[in-house]
């Protein structure tokens, strides 16, 4: 049988090991056999502590101090479990006692410094905690604790330097191994930490706090598979040890396993209701399950706990953003930098704010303060990259992100956004590589998926069979994440009742969308349709107020919203008719309908192919753009094909008049395209140069944000060149400050030649309002037929080309016989207008027609489908 000293000692070395319930078993065996012995209540206050049950850890210290009042060891901790529940008074008189006992005890000094901190006097802290060390430079412990304060008010950098201190006085020491490992992690350096911390677990196997340190390493890595077997082995040898189940929590945050985490958050939290970093993290998590008052709640009792929590003001202010709420959550984050000015992920989500706010000088401002204190900080560089596309730099944006690539190469969100740059430039294929990359990195993510089904589309090598492959595969890894939150629909079976439309759109704003949108919903029949409009908008615009009006009651503003929020407002709005109008473009939201929140759920308009969702019933197009049977089988949606062009154009109002044309005023004949740099495809520059080569003296105009910078036109330019047209033959231009402008400068233009594989829809539009007729390429799939569509609903077949050669020959007969043709300019106008192109009213009875006989389907088919 065991001796009492062989128990202490067993206990003691099942502390260091981090064994804290083992600890706590044996400590307790010997108080049933001696009640008073202070040794054993002292070790049982540690493990109690370690485990998260301060208070009990009161009760015991107390007791052991009572019976041992000389003891500096027993008042230096029970000073810090006092500390712990916020007692301060109570904490800084036991460790005033301590040191007094013991003024040597180094313990007992960084526990009282760490106290003082608390009262608000961190800089107080640190000096006392600095002097202590210097006045004993040769004790590696006081070094250590040091840097542990200095670690806990942020400043990693000094803190490291008291670690590497201490290690040089006790070489190889445990704690000093850990500490240098966990600073270089907290100073995002994890690759350099991890050697320090594999040295630490060799010289104590058993620790768990090493443990605990190694896993927070791999994760930073990006090895999350790794990190958890570390973590999960932790709490296997001590089930109860606190740190080890919160960092666990935050790997299951980062691996999306938000409704785990956010359990083991709050139960932790109960555990120990003082630690404001456990109320910040189950905030940080349940607003990624878009709970939101449940977050600021938590977020509002960490402040209750730590009134000047910076990060919980930043935090809260996250929210708030999510919410729209841009000025709450501005007041917020000016809360958290007057708390710590230096607090870089503060700084860079003010940022975030002002760029949601369209203030870029003072949101560039934040995000270059927070890469001065932090170097590396890729968010911040990713943020400042935002800053740059919103002026139209885009290489400069580019720069920023490969410079932050450099830094983070496993970002996925970097990966993402360096794609989207990169498509704006038109290198498509780059682009295409960077969405495969961030969805290597993290598959969860249905942005870079979106982007890269988009981006297939540009590309003439790529062809329909792989598109819908890759549109399939999207809907079949996304649509189960969803499927628990689909339900029987109580929407009444009748079917001539009115129905209850919802338009869901990223798009209610000064956009191409809104030119075929307004019409529609200013011509419902209100005793028919009811339409509701659900706007992923962040910053609206006099377009966006427009639609308000239009809708009254019916406009849901849904930014930030998760499928699962979503699902309960369209429920909630009986909404019968879901219609998607962005598809997979730009800052549409494809997967709030992976849900299935309305009976019928149909997409239109905004983009050129199928969801892949087999939750989407439908899909409008007409026989032109997709010709009956020719693209079915490319669709997981039913098609809807109008006998008219599938949109209804409604162009801008105070548009500019028609010009002559250049030609016939003597000028060089100029063909021209304003469509995005991403459609100028590789296939488009070749078949524009052989049109340029046959025509003699001609002249191609570009347009498009693209353009605005040097850099850009450039490659433009080479790119031409490698097909022998010379820099001359170009006009090259960047965006226009408003419309009018921009409509103004088809007065230069004689004939538009439209891209390939993706045709143009808005620009195809434009141009024939302003008097230029466009030659469009045929191909196999809607989208490289939607021209095909525009042109024949205003009887301009004979511009259709139906193979890449008839297509430079179109383009150069019509330029060489301008004279044929060109009376088109002055009455293209007047034939839009009387083309089924723009005839509003038809094209809405149309389109109520079909939503009726979807509906109608539905209430025979049953409604629980």
């Amino acid at each position: 049988m065991a001796s009492f000293s062989q128990k202490i000692n067993e206990t003691v070395a099942l502390l260091e090991k981090g064994q804290y319930d083992k600890a706590a078993d044996i400590s307790r065996t010997i108080l049933r056999q001696r009640p008073n012995q202070p040794d054993a209540l002292h070790l049982l206050a540690v493990a109690c502590h370690r485990m998260g049950d301060t208070e009990s850890a009161v009760r015991y210290s107390e007791r052991a101090v009572k019976l041992n009042p000389s003891s500096a060891d027993y008042a230096s901790n029970l000073g810090r479990y006092y500390l712990s529940l916020g007692c301060l008074e109570q904490a800084v008189k036991a460790l005033r006692h301590a040191v007094s006992l013991n003024p040597h005890h180094a313990l007992a000094q960084f526990n009282l410094a760490q106290a003082i901190k608390s009262q608000g006097e961190p800089d107080l802290a640190i000096q006392a905690l600095q002097a202590f060390a210097e006045a004993h430079p040769k004790n590696a412990s006081s070094w250590n604790h040091l840097g542990v304060l200095l670690s806990e008010s942020g400043r990693h950098e000094r803190a490291l330097e008291c670690f590497e201190r201490a290690d040089e006085l006790a070489p190889q020491s445990v704690e000093s191994q850990m500490n240098i490992g966990s600073s270089l992690v907290a100073l995002h350096r994890p690759s350099e930490a991890l050697p320090f911390l594999i040295r630490a677990i060799e010289l104590n196997p058993e620790s768990i706090d090493i443990m605990t340190a190694l896993g927070c390493a791999l994760q930073a890595l990006g090895h999350f598979d790794d990190a958890e077997q570390w973590f999960l082995t932790a709490i296997k040898r001590s089930p109860r040890h606190f740190n080890a189940r919160a960092n666990y929590a935050l790997l299951l945050a980062a691996r999306q396993r938000h409704t785990e985490a956010a359990e083991l958050f709050r139960c932790l939290a109960e555990e120990q209701p003082t630690s404001y970093e456990t109320w910040n993290n189950l905030g940080n998590t349940l607003f990624e399950l878009g709970r939101y008052e449940e977050a600021i709640a938590a977020f509002e009792r960490a402040l209750t706990v730590k009134p000047d929590f910076f990060q919980a003001f930043t935090n809260m202010g996250n929210v708030y953003r999510r919410q729209g709420k841009f000025d709450i959550a501005l007041a917020n984050s000016e809360r958290a930098l007057r708390a710590n000015p230096e607090f870089a992920d503060g700084l860079n989500n003010k940022g975030v704010i002002l760029l949601e706010l369209g203030r870029l000088d003072e949101a560039a401002a934040c995000f270059e303060h927070a890469i001065r204190v932090r170097p590396a900080f890729a968010d911040a560089l990713v943020n400042l990259s935002n800053v740059w596309r919103e002026r139209q730099r885009l290489h400069k944006a580019v720069g920023l992100l490969r410079q932050a690539f450099n830094h983070a190469p496993t970002n996925a969100c970097l990966a993402n956004n360096l794609g989207c740059s990169l498509g704006e430039l038109g290198h498509v294929p780059e682009a295409v590589a960077c969405y495969r990359q961030a969805l290597l990195l993290d598959p969860s993510k249905d942005h870079p998926y979106s982007n890269l089904l988009l981006n297939l589309h540009y590309l003439p090598n790529v062809g329909p069979d792989e598109i819908w492959a890759e549109h399939r595969r999207f809907g079949q890894m996304f649509e189960p994440r969803y499927a628990h939150l689909r339900q029987p629909f109580v929407n009444t079976p009748d079917p001539g009742r009115p129905l209850r439309v919802g338009y869901v759109s990223a798009d209610f704003r000064r956009h191409s969308v809104a030119f075929f949108l307004e019409p529609v919903i200013e011509r419902h029949d209100r005793s028919r349709i009811q339409p509701y409009c659900y706007s992923t908008v962040v910053r609206g615009d006099r377009v966006t107020q427009k639609f308000r009006e239009l809708v009254n009651t019916g406009w849901r503003d849904i930014v930030g919203f998760t499928p699962e929020q979503f699902t309960r407002q369209v429920r909630a709005d009986g909404i019968d008719i879901l219609v998607d109008l962005g598809g997979h473009t730009g800052n549409s939201r494809m997967i709030l309908f992976a849900a299935k929140p309305a009976p019928i759920q149909t997409t239109w308009l905004g983009y050129p192919d199928t969801t892949g969702l087999s939750v989407m019933d439908y899909r409008l197009t007409d026989e032109i753009a997709d010709p009956p049977g020719a693209t079915d089988h490319w669709h997981s949606e039913t098609l809807v094909r109008f006998d008219r062009p599938f949109l209804c154009y409604r162009p801008a109002p105070n548009t500019p008049a028609v010009a002559p044309s250049p030609v016939a005023e003597g000028k060089p004949f100029t063909f021209g395209s304003f469509n995005t740099m991403a459609k100028i495809s590789s296939e488009t520059v070749r078949l524009w140069s052989s049109i340029l080569q046959r025509v003699p003296g001609s002249r191609l105009m570009l347009k498009n944000k693209g353009l605005n910078e040097p850099e850009s036109r450039e490659l433009i330019y080479e790119r031409f060149a490698q097909c022998g047209i010379g820099a001359e033959r170009l006009l090259v231009q960047g965006q226009l400050p408003t419309l009018e402008s921009h409509l103004d400068l088809y007065r230069a233009m004689d004939l538009a030649l439209d891209t390939f594989p993706y045709h143009g829809t808005t620009t195809t539009c434009e141009a024939m309002w302003m008097g230029v007729p466009v030659v469009t390429l045929a191909g196999r799939t809607h989208v490289s037929r939607v021209g095909c569509s525009i042109l024949n609903s205003v009887g301009l077949n004979g511009f259709i080309a139906s193979t890449p050669e008839g297509y430079v020959e179109l383009a150069v007969r019509l330029a060489l016989n301008w004279r044929e043709w060109i009376q088109l300019r002055t009455s293209l106008r007047g034939r839009l207008q009387s083309s089924p192109l723009m005839d509003e009213q038809d094209f809405v009875t149309n389109l109520e027609a079909a939503y009726r006989e979807m509906w109608r389907l539905w209430c025979a088919q049953g409604s629980n489908q």
